[in-house]
Parts: C-alpha cells; sequence; structure tokens
C-alpha cells in the first residue's frame, strides 16, 4: 500500500475515537498539504503543571492555595499537611484553599490529592512567604549612547510565563526596553531590545540581544513565548534581525550590519522569524519574516498607507489551537491599511507554515482597515478551531476571512462568553474612525448587539463581569461614564468602580467578580481600594499595564506583576482572600492561555476566560485537555558523545572522590554506567556506577567558569551536581549546570576524540562536542507488549527458523514470547528470540528497506538489518528504531491492529501508540 492511502486510511480510522487526533504539524512534517481530521470534542494540549501550592504569612495563620488542575478528576478531593502532620479534618472538596491558624514562617506545607479513597499525587514542601508579595531578583542591561549622542538606560517591561524547563513550573520572560524606545511614526534612534528568561528565585536561564535592526517600542517586538511542539518544554518565538544574538552568543544573520537610516529607522534590508530554544535561548531555527516588509524588501507605501517606517512597522503576534489540538503561532503585520497574517506550526523544531492571509489577496478588500492595536485568540464560531480576533475583523482557522465587521482600526478588544445566555462568544471593541464610539458585536457573524457612538476617537473599552449576580458581564469605554448591560442598559457609573482608567481586569477577592486594574492599583464594585502595590511601577506610559497579569500559580485567583522602582527585580503580587469556589486553574482554559501567551502584544488587554463566571451561574466543569509532560530522563545510560563516538567514563572504574570523568571507547564496565535520578526540584544528578551509585559527576568546586574540570564526588545534593537536560532536535542531549546558572554545559575538551579526553564545562553553543546520547541499559530478558494493542511481540508458533513470522499475540507466556536484549556498544540492541533459546533474533529482511518491510527472526549476524535502539516514552514505554532504516522507522503493529496475530513490521516513525512497546521482565 502506498504511504500517502495508508496515512489517509489511518487519519479515517482514527477520527471516529473520541479524542484522536493528527495534528497538521506532522502532516507538514511528511510533506502532505494540512488537513483538518479532528474528532468531535477532541482534547487540547495544555501544560503539565504541578500543584503550585503557595503558603503565605497573613493576620490569623498561614494562607495556603493550590491549583485544581483541568487534567484532575472531577471528584478529587484534598489534603493538606504542616511539617508532614495533617491538618484539615475532611478532604477539602470546596475549594482550593485554607487558612491554618497553628501554622508559622517555619511551617512546611503539602497538598496531596486523593481520588476514590486513593493519594493519586503529593505536592512538593512550600514554606511560607512573609507577605502578599515576592521579590524576582533581575538583572538590568547596560545602558548606550545612539549614533545621534543620546544617552538611555533600561527599564523593565512587558513579560511573559511558560515552562521553559519542563518542571511543572512557570518562568517569567522579561522584555528590557530602553528609556528612548518610542512609537513607531516618531524618529529616533533606539536602544537594543533585550529578552531575558528568569526562575521565580531570580536564576537567569538566558538573554537574547535584539541588536540594532530591530526597533524598540510598543508596536515593534511581539514575543510568543508556548510549547508549541508538544516536548514538554516551551519556546519562544519572535521577529529577529541582522546581528541578533541569541542566548548562547550566536549571531542570526549578519553580525555587525546596521540598517538604520539617518533617521534612525529601518527601511531596509533582511527580517527574519526565529525560533527560540526556552531551556538555553538558542536559536532553532530562523527564516525570512512574512508578511515581508515590500518587493525587494522596499516599503510599498500604496499598500501600507505611508513609507517613512510607520504603518508598515506595526507588528501583532498571538498563539492559536488553528487545528483545535495543538498551538500554532500566528506573525502579522500592519493594521491601518493593508495586513498580512502568517500562521506556522513547529515540527522537529522547525517552523511549518499552516497559511497566509492577505488583505490585498482577491476577495479580501473588505478586510482592509480593520486592524488593531492587539488581537485576540478565541473559537468564535463553535467549530472547535480557533479563530484570530484581528480588530474589526475575524480571520477563520483555515486562513480565510470570516467576517469583516467594517467597524475599522481600534485600540482595545475583549473577547469572552459576555452574554452567557445567548450562544456563543461576543466582543467588545472601541473605534478609532467615524462614528467612533464602542460597539459589542457576536464573535461568530459580527452582528451589532449594541452601540455607542462618539464625537471622536474612543481610546479605551473594558468588559467583565465587575458586579456579581448580573444576567451578563459589564461594558465601559472612555466616551462615557456609563456602566452597562449587555443590552446596553446603564447599571452604575464607571466611576462607582474606580476614577483610573479602563485597562485592566483582574480576579482578585473570593468572589466571582472582576476588579479594575490600573497603574499599581485594585478597585472593586462596592469595595473600594483593595491593593495599592508598594515600591513598583507601572509600564507603556498611558497604558498604565503592569508587566503581567496571570493565573501563575495557586488556585485560579490571578497574580500581578510589576517592576520595582529601580528596575532590580519583579514583585509578585498575590492575594490572600479566602474563596469558597473550586475552579480548574485558568490557564488549562485555552483561550485565556492564548490570551496571556498574547497580552504583550501592541496595546496590552487582558486576559479572558472562555467560559463566564457569576454566582448565579453553575461552575465551569474540567476541560477538554490533555498534559504534555516534558520526558523524565531518569533511567540508567551508556552516555556517548555526538561528536567522538566515545563514552562518559569514571577514570580506571574508580570509585574515590576527585577521580576525573573522561571519555573512552565502549566496554561496557561499571565505569560506563550512569543513573540519571531527578531531585524534588526537579535538577538531574548523575551517579556514577563506578561508585556503586553513591557518588555522581560533579562540576569542581562549584566553579561556573569556562574549562573547570568534571570529577566524581561522593552525592550531596549541592549546585555542583545539579544538571538541567535539555533535549536537543537530533534525539541527543546537553547537560546544564546549575553551578554556571545553567550557562555552560559539559563539553570534551579541546575538540579531542582520543580515549580519555577530559570531560570539562564550558559555554553552551549547542556543538557536537556538548551534545550526549542517552543509551538505556536495558539488557535482560523481556516480553514486550504493544501499548496500543495490549499484545505481545510473538515469534509465529515458537518456530526456530530463519525468516519465521514477527507478530502480535495474547499473552502465554512461552519461550516465543521472551527477547533477549544485549548492548552491542553503538546504540544499539540485539534482540534475540527465546524461540531460538537465543541464537536467533529479530531481523529486517535485507531486500526490505522502506514502509512495511517485516520484522522476522534470522539467525545472528550482528549487522545493520539486526541493530535496534530503544528510546524512551514520556509514558514508561521504548519507541524501537531501526539500524536498517538509518533510525527514520520504527517497529509498530501494521494498520494499528489489535487482533492477535497483527503483523509487526517497521514504519515512519510517527510516534503512534502502535509504535510504543513495554519492557515486562521475564523471570
Amino acid at each position: 500500500m502506498q504511504k500517502g492511502k495508508r496515512l489517509r486510511a489511518l487519519l479515517l480510522s482514527m477520527a471516529v475515537m473520541s479524542t484522536a487526533v493528527f495534528p497538521a504539524g506532522e502532516l507538514s512534517g511528511l510533506g502532505l498539504a494540512p488537513m483538518e481530521v479532528k474528532a468531535a470534542n477532541a482534547a487540547r494540549q495544555v501544560e503539565a503543571l504541578d500543584r503550585g501550592v503557595t503558603a503565605i504569612t497573613v493576620r490569623g495563620g498561614i494562607y495556603v492555595n493550590w491549583r485544581y488542575l483541568g487534567t484532575d478528576p472531577a471528584n478529587a478531593v484534598f489534603n493538606l499537611y504542616r511539617d508532614g502532620e495533617l491538618v484539615n479534618t475532611e478532604p477539602i472538596s470546596d475549594s482550593t484553599n485554607y487558612l491554618d491558624p497553628a501554622g508559622s514562617q517555619t511551617s512546611s506545607y503539602q497538598v496531596e490529592m486523593v481520588v476514590n479513597g486513593s493519594v493519586a499525587e503529593k505536592s512538593a514542601a512550600v514554606t511560607p512567604y512573609g507577605g502578599n508579595y515576592f521579590d524576582i531578583p533581575i538583572s538590568i542591561p547596560a545602558g548606550g549612547r545612539t549614533p545621534s549622542g543620546q544617552n538611555y538606560t533600561y527599564a523593565a517591561n512587558d513579560a511573559s510565563c511558560a515552562d521553559l524547563d519542563g518542571d511543572g513550573q512557570y518562568e517569567i520572560i522579561l522584555k528590557w526596553l530602553p528609556t528612548n524606545a518610542g512609537d513607531n511614526m516618531a524618529d529616533g534612534y533606539r536602544g537594543n531590545v533585550y529578552y531575558d528568561a528568569y526562575e521565580m528565585d531570580g536564576t537567569m536561564l538566558w538573554r537574547i540581544d535584539m541588536g540594532v535592526n530591530i526597533r524598540a517600542g510598543q508596536h515593534y517586538t511581539p514575543f510568543m513565548v508556548y510549547d508549541f511542539d508538544g516536548d514538554g518544554y516551551a519556546e519562544m518565538v519572535c521577529k529577529t534581525a541582522d546581528g541578533t544574538v541569541d542566548g548562547t552568543g550566536n549571531v542570526i544573520g549578519t553580525a555587525g550590519k546596521d540598517w538604520r537610516n539617518k533617521s534612525g529607522t529601518i527601511m531596509d534590508g533582511p527580517e527574519y522569524l526565529t525560533l527560540f530554544d526556552g531551556l538555553t535561548g538558542a536559536a532553532l531555527d530562523t527564516i525570512n519574516y512574512e508578511p515581508s516588509r515590500g518587493a525587494n524588501g522596499k516599503v510599498d507605501k500604496n499598500y501600507w498607507g505611508d513609507d517613512f517606517g510607520n504603518r508598515s512597522e506595526r507588528y501583532l503576534s498571538t498563539v492559536a489551537y488553528l487545528n483545535g489540538v495543538t498551538p500554532s503561532v500566528v506573525m502579522c503585520r500592519g493594521y491601518y491599511k493593508n495586513f498580512g497574517i502568517a500562521a506556522y506550526d513547529i515540527v522537529n523544531k522547525k517552523f511549518s507554515k499552516r497559511w497566509y492571509f492577505d488583505t490585498a489577496a482577491r476577495g479580501n478588500s473588505a478586510y482592509i482597515g480593520q486592524g488593531n492595536h492587539n488581537l485576540a485568540t478565541a473559537d468564535c464560531d463553535g467549530d472547535g478551531f480557533d479563530e484570530i480576533v484581528y480588530g474589526g475583523c475575524t480571520i477563520d482557522h483555515d486562513g480565510r476571512g470570516l467576517y469583516s465587521s467594517g467597524l475599522g482600526h481600534g485600540d482595545a478588544l475583549h473577547v469572552s462568553d459576555f452574554l452567557p445566555d445567548n450562544p456563543g462568544l461576543e466582543i467588545w471593541s472601541c473605534c478609532e474612525h467615524a462614528p467612533y464610539g464602542a460597539v459589542l458585536r457576536k464573535a461568530a457573524n459580527g452582528e451589532v448587539i449594541f452601540r455607542w457612538t462618539a464625537p471622536g476617537d474612543t481610546g479605551r473599552c473594558i468588559a467583565g463581569n465587575f458586579i456579581d449576580g448580573n444576567a451578563t458581564a459589564e461594558f465601559a469605554a472612555s466616551c462615557s461614564g456609563d456602566l452597562v448591560d449587555g443590552a446596553g442598559s446603564k447599571v452604575a457609573n464607571w466611576s462607582d468602580i474606580t476614577k483610573w482608567g479602563q485597562n485592566f481586569t483582574v480576579y482578585w477577592d473570593g468572589d466571582l467578580a472582576q476588579e479594575a486594574l490600573d497603574r499599581t492599583m485594585i478597585d472593586g464594585y462596592g469595595k473600594g481600594r483593595m491593593l495599592t502595590a508598594q515600591g513598583v511601577s507601572y509600564t507603556n506610559a498611558t497604558k498604565s499595564n503592569c508587566c503581567l497579569c496571570a493565573d501563575l500559580f495557586g488556585d485560579w485567583r490571578e497574580e500581578i506583576i510589576w517592576p520595582v522602582y529601580d528596575n532590580s527585580a519583579l514583585r509578585v503580587y498575590m492575594t490572600t482572600a479566602m474563596t469558597s469556589y473550586r475552579i480548574p486553574t485558568f490557564m488549562h482554559d485555552t483561550q485565556y492561555r492564548c490570551q496571556i501567551a498574547t497580552q504583550n502584544v501592541g496595546y496590552n488587554q487582558p486576559a479572558h476566560t472562555s467560559f463566564f463566571l457569576d454566582s448565579t451561574r453553575p461552575l465551569p466543569g474540567q476541560p477538554n485537555v490533555y498534559a504534555v509532560k516534558a520526558p523524565s530522563m531518569e533511567g540508567t545510560y551508556y552516555i556517548r558523545n555526538a561528536y567522538s563516538n566515545l563514552y562518559l567514563d569514571v577514570a580506571n572504574g574508580l570509585a574515590d572522590d576527585e577521580t576525573n570523568i573522561q571519555q573512552h571507547k565502549y566496554n561496557g564496565s561499571y565505569a560506563q554506567k550512569f543513573k540519571i535520578v531527578k531531585d524534588a526540584e526537579g535538577y538531574y544528578s548523575i551517579l556514577t556506577g563506578a561508585s556503586d551509585y553513591n557518588s555522581c559527576v560533579d562540576v569542581y568546586n562549584g566553579s561556573g567558569k569556562d574549562g573547570t574540570n568534571i570529577i566524581q564526588y561522593t552525592y550531596w545534593g549541592g549546585d555542583p551536581q545539579k544538571y538541567r537536560i535539555k533535549k536537543n532536535a537530533d534525539g541527543s542531549v546537553a547537560f546544564l549546570t546549575k553551578a554556571s546558572n545553567f550557562r555552560s554545559a559539559l563539553d570534551v575538551y579541546n575538540w579531542s576524540k582520543a580515549n580519555g579526553g577530559n570531560i570539562d564545562e564550558w559555554s553552551y553553543w549547542g556543538g557536537a562536542l556538548q551534545h550526549w546520547y542517552l543509551e538505556p541499559i536495558l539488557d535482560g530478558t523481556y516480553y514486550i507488549q504493544n501499548a496500543y494493542s495490549g499484545l505481545y511481540m510473538d515469534v509465529a508458533n515458537g518456530l526456530a527458523e530463519d525468516g519465521t513470522n514477527v507478530r502480535q499475540h495474547r499473552y502465554n507466556g512461552s519461550d516465543a514470547q521472551k527477547f533477549r536484549l544485549e548492548y552491542r556498544g553503538d546504540g544499539y540492541y540485539t534482540v534475540y528470540t527465546g524461540a531460538t533459546q537465543y541464537a536467533g533474533c529479530l531481523d529486517i529482511p535485507g531486500d526490505q528497506d522502506g514502509d512495511g518491510a517485516n520484522v522476522q527472526q534470522w539467525q545472528y549476524y550482528g549487522n545493520n538489518r539486526q541493530g535496534f535502539k530503544f528510546t524512551a516514552n514520556a509514558d514508561g514505554s521504548y519507541s524501537i528504531l531501526t539500524q536498517a532504516s538509518g533510525d527514520t522507522e520504527a517497529v509498530e503493529v501494521y494498520g494499528w491492529g489489535k487482533n492477535s496475530g497483527a503483523n509487526i513490521s517497521q514504519w515512519s516513525f510517527l510516534d503512534g501508540q502502535n509504535q510504543h512497546w513495554k519492557l515486562v521482565k521475564a523471570e
């Protein structure tokens, strides 16, 4: 059967499963056009977050709250432990917070989830914060001087959040803007823009310098951070240019090239789009930026509306589930006149274009001039796929225009289920062009529900459930002092909430109403001032923004991040109000999560959930999502260097402290066996077989300097013995050292290929010297069970003859189902068959190379036809790649068969469950 026909048949068969999906990114990776094959109510990919337990010292004790995950069972209940002792008398089922009057600043808290009477999970222990905020130390970049002689310094600006290191906790990605940043319409040189990544304790993971050819300003530098490829680690995507320096020091494009003109604007030169690794900041893929500024890189005045670097240099971006299951990144240019939108999937750490929308294309003239200073992602038409609300128009998930409202350009928009008794979502936006004002419309088709007119540009509008108990959300705009309901009827004055601006909403206290967030203050209807943050400043001038407002940890209420006055830290404020409501974390509502990722774009907008919260309404149920967890690297391995092909080795197999770590040819001794273990904080240690796993790989004296020697030392769990393990696109890993704040990695010194070549620490740059293959030590005899069918690999009829077919069969415990794995020292195993008393082994026939090649039994020769590579999967199974195919094909059950006798063959590695195999020890 031809590969394309078989794949399409497979997709159609999968479409009948309740949550089956084949992501379009995988299809594009196969050279096929994107297809939407999604079952009804398919689950969406979300982050595998931890419990997010937070403890805060308050008057009357210790306030503790935690996450109720979107992936938790609906009948889950919780227990709270203080210093190992149970605090609650009955399981906590109606909320995810607790006030412990007996707690103290020195107490330690853990939360336990119980399902059907059994403990399903227990969190890591946390100790209380001293108050309702904590600081994340940050490192301000050095100021500079422009070619025109202007001095500038730096201020912390917009931030985003994502799990960069796969530990289930958010890191903060911060944009630094120079003090001479400005609107694109103004001439003038700007300082460079920087992006930093920080853990919550202030550990800096990387810094990216955007260079002189990316202009600093609120409309120029959006950045999207999300786990785009579903590997459990987030990536970052943004526009780059010649001279951008990634987080490992590598230059994108041409170093030293300056495309700025005498006005300080950038009207010429190449433009790029870059995918950055979230853990290291390394550039993974760079392509030309689309939409481009014009033919041959020159601005077309007639297309954009001006030719001085204003309208052509307005950039937007977002994240959207365009296939209804996995996230795509969307990059945009322009909104005053023409605009273009390009959507990409991330496949194998590369961009794969999904579609491109252009207002200049035939049939799209109604969309011209319908952009905004911001955009939003939501499933507007209820078909399970996300649309892009671009302002006055909406682009469908397939890259075609859904509709244009004709309302024109505006400064703010909000999308949610604001009218819960009406089908679908609604959009509230304000208008910059006559007849101005603000308008509420149906998200599905743009139909106007009500509209205000105004004599001039309406620069602000806001929507939210500010008054609990009403049948709809409330709406306000800067053209009126009224606060109105979904019919446009006045219910209050905006001044009844606050005298300040209509910029942001926040869930802060214990009820289901939202509060107004502006500058550094929170005000609530009938509640007055609820927070005035101390020692911090707001950002983006008249927009009066915080760096980020999101549900970062704890329960469903939101946290707020502002920079402290001197930009030495980010201050994170948390609510301490008790609530009686249990709601899944907002971050597992994909509409909210995508809008959080988009919060840094243009004129920042608050994120809105896809559902309406009010005390008169049922609480939302569990979302239909699945979490992608970074695969654990725990296990026992031989560790082979990608450059030298030699193995990590403890010199002479000694067990003594300070024994040198070197590389050596394979010998299978304990000196070359390493056990990787993970601690409660998510860091890995590398225990040595030479010490019977009592010692580990250690950075000498905990130094972070290049060239520091790597030794064996008794395990004590300090920073010199902690690593982050970064998975590379080629299947290898890098060991990033905590001693260097993860800026350096284990490295073979001086490009050595010799036995005894020294292992040292060196600044991470991603070369083969710093890439290591983890080759699992699986020697032993196993039953091999297919993860999809539950049946076992089996030599047909238990025959010992060459060429006997290998199939799957129900378990019977016979020798026909026993297989002995023996490591060959080159990354591959021989799989001997019990049917031959382990004289023969699994084999790929010599006349078959590609898809469908049969797996058979043959006498042992030790050639490539008999080599199999076992790679660990997140579910505890293994994929079995064939050396005969150059590792491009994997052993699978042909045709997704579930019956005894279904054939075993090799097929292009697609990582499906029929290519996952569980190893069950055979006595």
